[in-house]
């Protein structure tokens, strides 16, 4: 209802200044070399996952944090793969569960991701895919345990508001589950839509 819809709204509100903050901050830090990446991105959006035990879908308000490593050279030379940008991205992150109940999430995901321009634009397209682990406090049937794992794979397009810093929208699929440490794993998935800013160095 509209309690729930405004519950929503204020907590992504509430996302949206933090992880400005967040970037404003770690980006002068970054700039210093105190973090050592290539590039450092902050992101928020919206999660949602079916649960099968309960009426209400498993929605998550998540403020993510991405810094990058630009691979380009090890790729070339390594794996033969030269076209294109190459990017290793480690994304600590941090989910605000606004349904089925307030419950929250966070962890850690290792991500390699392939971008490239659209040409005589300023715009590009990215693949992702990636995987971590991750703690969520929410009880479900799926999960016997509130340790377990996040995998992802997505795509997305960037515009370059200049020559260091892009605006990201990207979807990516997500699975949850525990690697089998548990008997019950028998999974979450789910969508989640990311928008953000990007900063190179």
């Amino acid at each position: 209802g509209m309690k729930k819809m405004f519950n929503t709204l204020t907590k992504l509100s509430g996302a949206i200044i933090a992880a400005a903050c967040l970037f404003v901050n770690l980006s002068v830090h970054a700039g210093d070399g105190a973090l050592g990446a290539d590039a450092i991105g902050i992101h928020t959006g919206f999660s949602a996952s079916d649960l099968n035990d309960r009426k209400d879908d498993y929605e998550v308000i998540p403020i993510v944090v991405r810094f990058g490593y630009d691979i380009d050279d090890w790729m070339a030379d390594t794996v033969g793969l030269g076209a294109g940008d190459w990017w290793f991205n480690v994304e600590p992150f941090y989910g605000q569960a606004v349904s089925p109940n307030n419950r929250v999430e966070f962890g850690c995901a290792l991500m390699l991701r392939w971008a490239h321009p659209v040409s005589d634009t300023k715009l590009g397209v990215f693949l992702e895919g990636g995987a971590g682990p991750m703690y969520m406090t929410q009880e479900t049937e799926e999960q016997g345990t509130k340790f377990n794992f996040i995998d992802y794979l997505g795509c997305g397009l960037t515009y370059a508001l200049d020559q260091d810093m892009d605006i990201e929208l990207g979807i990516r699929y997500r699975h949850v589950s525990n690697a089998g440490i548990d008997d019950e794993n028998a999974g979450i998935d789910g969508y989640t839509g990311l928008l953000g800013v990007t900063r190179k160095f």
